[in-house]
């Protein structure tokens, strides 16, 4: 069932969809910072999934002609119902938005005159501003920028936000929109088919409210996510190393292997240096690129301390002195890897909280 608020329907720039599932809560400041926008030219495309309480309601109570509300009489799930309003689609660009979350009021403004700049660039995200569940703000959250930045981050996980995406209609619709093989993780396996062709970014300006809460897909299905997300950043490190290597000696890399021993150590850096020397043959690298590909390889070496004795990581160190990028020995990189946890809490309690590395 669809139902059109408005009979008067112009064919505008960006088509905004929104998948509802008993979203009551927090579903009309959603829907009315869209509305609020300061860039008018858009449908927006509400589909209510079977929801059980008020949602339905409140969509209805918006006389707005740019809403077009489609309901489902059964739950279908947020994959179904997303390839389902995009069906419904008009627009050039499609704009996400979450139930949950609130779009400030410049955010479609500023990402579609990028995207109309830029035409090599197909999906655009944006820096978020994280609030709790009663809109207090957390903290801000800025994605990596710069195409090949953006290229290398998606090969180990996520770094597009879903509900701050805006991607061009035509090439996803040949690319193919959300797939049920990865449920949960939906919005990464469609960011990374698109970055084998297209390039996707980020805008390092926050221009949207991301809500945390207990009801949160990320919060409900964490587990799964992290299984999904597993397998859509293997079958992305294979198809960056090619078929001419040895594509499982980069297993390592993913988040359950599990490093115990200098060795695995070893093995594990050794497979991150050479993705890099790859990921570097297949495209041109700025310094900027560069310097963000060592300094997220420096965090990934950090990390792996924390599962090293402080012998083993002597002998790791001792073992891959001509691995380790220049970054390593400058920035305190060595001395902090040096340090067990507990040492670094106690650090960090004297001379105030470090930056937080990159994670795996």
């Amino acid at each position: 069932m669809e139902r059109n608020i408005s009979e008067a329907r112009n064919v505008p720039l960006i088509s905004v969809v929104m998948s509802v599932y008993n979203g009551e809560e927090f579903l009309r400041d959603s829907i009315e910072s869209i509305l609020n926008q300061s860039f008018k030219d858009f449908e927006f495309i509400i589909v209510n999934d079977g929801s059980s309480d008020h949602s339905g309601e409140i969509i209805e109570s918006y006389c707005d002609s740019r809403i077009l509300y489609i309901k489902n009489e059964n739950n279908k799930g947020l994959i179904d119902s997303l390839n389902k309003g995009i069906g419904f689609a008009r627009g050039k660009y499609i704009a996400r938005q979450d139930a949950d979350d609130v779009s400030l009021e410049n955010r479609l403004e500023r990402q579609v005159d990028y995207l109309e700049k830029n035409a090599d660039v197909c999906v655009l995200g944006c820096g978020l501003e994280m609030i709790d569940e009663n809109g207090n703000f957390i903290s801000n959250w800025i994605h990596p920028t710069g195409i090949n930045v953006v290229r290398w981050n998606l090969l180990f996980n996520n770094c597009v936000a879903h509900s701050s995406s805006v991607f061009r209609r035509d090439i996803v619709e040949k690319i193919g929109f959300y797939s049920k093989e990865y449920k949960y993780a939906e919005d990464y396996d469609l960011w990374s088919r698109v970055s084998r062709f297209h390039h996707v970014e980020n805008l390092s300006e926050p221009l949207q409210k991301y809500r945390i809460h207990p009801d949160a897909v990320s919060s409900i299905s964490g587990n799964d996510q992290i299984e999904v997300r597993e397998r859509i950043s293997w079958i992305n490190i294979k198809n960056e190393v090619g078929a001419s290597t040895f594509p499982d000696s980069f297993k390592v890399l993913l988040p359950k292997f599990r490093v115990d021993c200098a060795n695995a150590a070893l093995d594990y850096a050794s497979a991150l240096f050479e993705l890099k020397n790859i990921f570097s043959e297949n495209r041109r690298l700025s310094m900027k690129d560069r310097d963000h590909i060592d300094e997220y390889i420096l965090s990934c070496i950090l990390g792996v301390r924390e599962s090293l004795s402080l012998i083993q990581t002597i002998s790791f160190i001792f073992k891959g002195r001509y691995y380790f990028p220049k970054i390593f020995w400058t920035k305190l990189g060595v001395v902090r890897f040096l340090l067990s946890p507990r040492h670094k809490r106690f650090i960090t309690r004297i001379f105030g909280r470090q930056n937080q590395p990159l994670r795996r």
